[in-house]
């Protein structure tokens, strides 16, 4: 039985610093790997670009209130 894929984080900007995407956060490998890993990889990649942005924006707000 074919599992239903989880969308991925991928923002199309797909450029890599230590083996890390700056779009979407993922790892080389999860990005490369997306469709064969398990749900809970792909939850945990996901978790961390949701907890990524967060502090993006986060810190964001703290440059705009210290201008």
């Amino acid at each position: 039985m074919k599992r239903n894929p989880i969308s991925s984080p991928c923002i199309a900007i797909c450029q890599f610093v230590d083996e890390v995407c700056i779009g979407c956060y993922r790892t080389q490998d999860e990005a490369y790997e997306w469709y064969e890993l398990t749900d809970e990889q792909r939850d945990i990649a996901w978790d961390r670009f949701v907890n990524q942005c967060k502090e993006n924006e986060k810190e964001q707000v703290d440059v705009r209130n210290n201008m």
